[in-house]
């Protein structure tokens, strides 16, 4: 049994979609090996984004540990996050073979690694991701293992507690399946529901979950047998109360648009409205912090722009869904922003009624 700790101080002021915040982040996944990378970072602030999410992928930035990491790309998109003032989450992913014990990454070493990116980068990292997909093998490099992430998060929830501000630890990355999913791989509720009985729950403020959706359909919902459905969500938030979080909160660490509208085939209009709508649904859920689309801009080793929805096409493009988009998410600021003024209002108005 772990000492019980709190995950929930961890108000991080002025970002959109924490723990405690009533707030809905906007956010998408930026890959800091493809294409057009500070054209991508500048589309993110016209955007309006309030997050984008960057891989620390351990193996390929540092697969041998007698040798200096290779930071270079990591490093030039810290620097733009921070140029343009934009929140950052770093996944941390496939675990470097020195890193590795028989029970999955090393809880000392990932512990480590985690302190340092978050003490380095203060200004700019304020979520960290452990191991998206743990509960596949391809995620957490080894069988997973509840008990095993459970040790992991916990020394690493214990080494951030003594830097001077906060970060988020996202938990999971959950990767729903279906009745076809690879032996020794741990359906994403039942692994949930392993943390919870290994006593993860005091160190969950933000569990994750990366949805693979494969029906366009957004009200379709999960089948005892399929689980990559948009609504997914709601089946691990059902999770999180029946384990009493109900403070907790979730975020949607990835989500892509259906195979098929990613082909020439789907209209821009389509794209847009799916887009759109999908977004609107998740921001109707107070429980969800912050949603990530998959694809800001297009990986090196693309060199169609069909490949992928890329919201940033190849030659610094702006996808046809950008300024729908844009607009989206420049509403829903304005309406924030009006809410929170008019709860600062009252608060003023009730203080000052309340004086003697």
């Amino acid at each position: 049994m772990f000492l019980a700790t709190s995950a929930y101080p961890m108000k991080v002021p002025g970002v959109r979609g924490v723990p405690g915040s009533v707030e809905f982040g906007f956010g998408a996944r930026l890959d800091i090996w493809g294409s057009d990378i500070t054209s991508s970072f500048l589309a993110a602030r016209t955007l309006g984004l309030d997050w984008v999410a960057l891989e620390f992928n351990w193996e390929r930035i540092w697969p041998d540990a007698n040798t200096d990491p290779d930071l270079a790309s990591f490093e030039q998109a810290m620097a733009l996050a921070e140029r343009y003032g934009i929140s950052v989450l770093v996944s941390i992913t496939n675990p470097a073979g020195w890193a590795m014990t028989g029970q999955g990454p090393n809880p000392e070493l990932t512990s480590q690694l985690v302190y340092n990116l978050a003490s380095q980068y203060p200004r700019t990292i304020f979520a960290i991701e452990l191991f998206p997909g743990a509960n596949t093998v391809h995620g957490w490099g080894a069988p997973p293992n509840p008990m095993a992430y459970t040790t992991v998060l916990v020394k690493t929830q214990t080494a951030l507690q003594t830097l001077d501000h906060s970060v988020i630890i996202v938990v999971g990355g959950l990767a729903p399946g279906s009745s076809n999913s690879i032996p020794g791989e741990i359906d994403d509720l039942k692994f949930l529901q392993g943390l919870y009985d290994a006593g993860a729950k005091s160190y969950i403020s933000t569990v994750g979950v990366y949805l693979q959706v494969i029906d366009s359909n957004l009200m379709t919902a999960s089948s005892g047998n399929e689980r990559r459905v948009f609504r997914h969500y709601e089946d691990l938030r059902q999770v999180m109360l029946k384990n009493q979080q109900v403070e907790g909160n979730l975020w949607v660490t990835g989500f892509s648009m259906p195979v098929d509208f990613n082909s020439s085939n789907a209209s821009a209009e389509l794209q847009a409205q799916w887009l759109v709508d999908a977004y609107q649904l998740m921001r109707s859920q107070l429980y969800i912090g912050v949603a990530f689309y998959n694809c800001m801009n297009l990986p090196k080793k693309s060199s169609q722009n069909g490949a992928c929805s890329s919201l940033v096409q190849l030659g610094a493009i702006h996808h046809p869904v950008f300024e729908v988009l844009k607009r989206l998410i420049t509403i829903s600021h304005e309406n924030s922003n009006a809410s929170l003024q008019n709860r600062r209002l009252k608060q003023m108005i009730l203080t000052v009624a309340l004086k003697p």
